[in-house]
């Protein structure tokens, strides 16, 4: 924030206060809003997503504080400035230039973040929940091309179909299915990024036999068809994936 005074409210009725110099870190999903003070504040925004295993938000692991003050704010600052003053040059080269503009730019964020914040579990161990469902996950990673089935993975995991949805939604944060739709698209998006095969061989490649189911869930995962993220990506680096609702 830069200059001036504001606040951010959350849907709980908390509030925080930040001045000039000062950044905030509201992880995705929480409802919020700015309100800035006089003298009129600038401010730069940028919405990153941490990946681990393919899908699993990182983020979601982390208790973060909102407001970041000096060192650590200025180095958010220096890092989001420099990406912009070079966002132009990144994308006149290429859009695999750009996207290691911005993955340089992330790190530097998120190094700011672990610095401030610390790791949490909910409801029992973090790491014996993901222990407890890695099989799953491990075969999903390997074998996402193929057709699976959630008794599949029930038989690497040994435990009851109930109980495995509730640990690997606590481990992930995200549904078996859920998961591995993440991991097929993302999957997806390298390949239009990276390839000339057609949209039909890349649906085929990720494991969907049918064109037009992949296409829906393409555009649903990342708010684009595959054709258009194609398109965008070779004009102005690859479009931000939009999870489903």
């Amino acid at each position: 924030l830069q200059p001036g005074r504001g606040r951010v409210r959350f849907e709980d009725g908390s509030v925080h206060r930040v001045k000039e110099g000062e950044a905030i870190v509201v992880p995705g999903g929480v409802r919020h809003c700015i309100e800035q003070d006089l003298p009129v504040a600038v401010s730069h925004w940028v919405h990153i997503n941490f990946y681990v295993m393919e899908t699993v938000d990182f983020i979601q692991f982390l208790e973060v504080p909102v407001v970041y003050r000096p060192p650590q704010s200025l180095v958010m600052r220096e890092a989001i400035e420099t990406w912009a003053a070079r966002r132009g040059q990144s994308e006149a080269q290429g859009p695999l230039h750009a996207r290691v503009r911005e993955c340089e730019m992330g790190w530097r964020l998120l190094s700011c973040v672990l610095e401030c914040s610390r790791f949490v579990t909910r409801g029992g161990s973090g790491s014996d929940r993901m222990q407890s469902v890695w099989p799953a996950i491990a075969h999903i990673n390997a074998n996402f091309s193929e057709p699976l089935y959630r008794d599949t993975l029930l038989r690497r995991v040994n435990m009851s179909r109930a109980k495995f949805h509730r640990l690997f939604r606590q481990a992930t944060g995200q549904t078996p299915m859920g998961y591995l739709t993440g991991v097929r698209m993302r999957h997806a998006q390298q390949q239009l990024l990276s390839s000339q095969a057609s949209v039909e061989e890349i649906g085929r490649a990720v494991g969907y036999a049918d064109p037009f189911v992949f296409s829906k869930r393409f555009k649903c995962h990342c708010g684009v068809s595959p054709r258009a993220y194609r398109q965008a990506s070779q004009a102005f680096g690859a479009p931000r994936p939009m999870p489903c609702a």
